[in-house]
Formats: C-alpha cells, structure tokens, sequence
C-alpha cells in the first residue's frame, strides 16, 4: 500500500503528539536503556526456518520492537542497541541453531544497516577447535593447535575489517570447553 500525503501527515502528527516523544531525552534513554541492553550476550546463530512448528511455542516478547515505532525512536535506539550490548560470533557449524557462526554472521551483517556496524563496539569471538586421532575422526574435545590458532586469528582479523566499530579485539582469556557445555549455553 502506497502512502498518500495526508497519511504520511497524520503519521507525522501522531508522532510530535506522543506524551512518550515529550519527555526529556535523558529520561527516554535511560528507558531504551532498560529496553535494548542485555546483561548477557547476544549470540548470532543461523535463524530458524520460518515455517518450523515448535512442539511449545513461546510466548512472543520481543522488547526491540521499540526500534520499529517511528523514525525518531528508531534513530534514538539504534546507538544504544548495537553500541551497548555485547554480541557473540564464532566459527560454528554451518547453519547450526545453537552456536555461533559464521553462515549467521552473514546473515546478520546483511540485516544490520550500514551506519549501525561502526556503532558495535562489544564483540565476543567463541573459537570451536577440535582434536583429530590419527583415523582423522572427531575426539570430541576442543583443543588449541598451531595451524588452529594460525586460523583463528585470520578468522578475528576478518571480523575486525567487518566491525569498524571495534577500536581493539581485547584477548583476556580463553577457556576450552566440551561441545555439550556450549548447548548448554556455558561461554
């Protein structure tokens, strides 16, 4: 449906006569605030089929949605969203609904708007490395070895020309974990 003039006027008046719009800009911040930030992080996995049945469906909470009121409140929210939440991408399998990827990274990238990659500033890399015997089958556990770091650290550099945002990728610390503590959610 094609918005005629007077539409996009009343849509225009409704906006400059909220009594949300009205308050001062400060205390509208500080309610996106409690809206957009998530104490934990926000991981990128490949999205769900659109058309899959889930045996218990969830009820729908989606607190972004804010970001889809209007113009204004989209260009107020945007900057809190991607620049104060910490974001979880990793070299996952491909396509997998649980971890990190980098199928869901594309994705991800595709749908964020332009001006919004420079505004990440928090960015957690979740590097899976697996062990391999000499039949060259999967041991299970996820261990460090020197073509892997080799990898992974081209992988990080990718992601840094990705995200401009990022003034340093900061490597505190690593911690080997078994694939079942990751589909438990343990980072």
């Amino acid at each position: 449906m094609v918005k005629t003039r007077s539409m996009q006027r009343l849509a225009e008046e409704k906006t400059m006569h909220s009594p949300f719009l009205k308050l001062p800009a400060e205390l509208r911040n500080i309610i996106y605030g409690l809206l957009l930030i998530n104490k934990g992080i926000i991981r990128i996995p490949s999205p769900y089929r659109k058309n899959a049945q889930r045996s218990v469906p969830r009820p729908k909470k989606n607190l972004r949605c804010i970001l889809r009121t209007n113009k204004q409140i989209y260009q107020e929210t945007r900057t809190v969203f991607y620049s104060s939440n910490r974001f979880l991408i990793g070299n996952g399998w491909y396509g997998c609904k649980i971890d990190a990827n980098l199928h869901a990274l594309g994705l991800f990238l595709k749908r964020v708007p332009k001006g919004c990659i420079s505004m990440i500033t928090k960015v957690s890399l979740c590097m899976l490395f697996e062990q391999w015997n000499e039949s060259h089958r999967a041991v299970g556990e996820l261990v460090f070895k020197d073509y892997s770091i080799g990898l992974s650290l081209c992988f990080a550099e990718s992601i840094y020309e990705m995200l401009r945002g990022l003034g340093i990728i900061p490597w505190v610390k690593y911690r080997i974990v078994k694939s079942r503590e990751l589909a438990k959610g343990g980072e």
